[in-house]
């Protein structure tokens, strides 16, 4: 037997578990990881939050890609909210004492 659901009924219940801010966050409202990211966990795996919801209503991350929350809240799954960037410029967005210059 397949345990397994379709990702429409996962989706779909992330898209109902959050609370709208003023600022129109979408603001998870289930499980979180220690570091603040919204988690969905399904059959021992951590699903991100926000990029669940990227990926199903705009579509694929490119390869190397990762999310920046545009309006610095790690609970927010809005996709207007978030903008793929690369590993290396979103530690430089938020740890600029990171990045050297040559």
């Amino acid at each position: 037997m397949n345990y397994k659901k379709p990702r429409e009924m996962l989706i779909g219940r992330i898209l109902t578990r959050n609370r709208r801010l003023n600022d129109e966050c979408w603001e998870w409202t289930g499980g979180k990881l220690n570091v603040g990211y919204g988690q969905y966990r399904i059959h021992g795996e951590n699903l991100l939050v926000h990029r669940m919801a990227y990926e199903h209503l705009i579509g694929p991350l490119p390869e190397g890609g990762v999310l920046h929350h545009l309006c610095e809240n790690k609970l927010c799954f809005n996709p207007d909210h978030l903008q793929v960037t690369t590993r290396a410029v979103h530690i430089g967005i938020h740890r600029p004492d990171l990045v050297r210059w040559a």
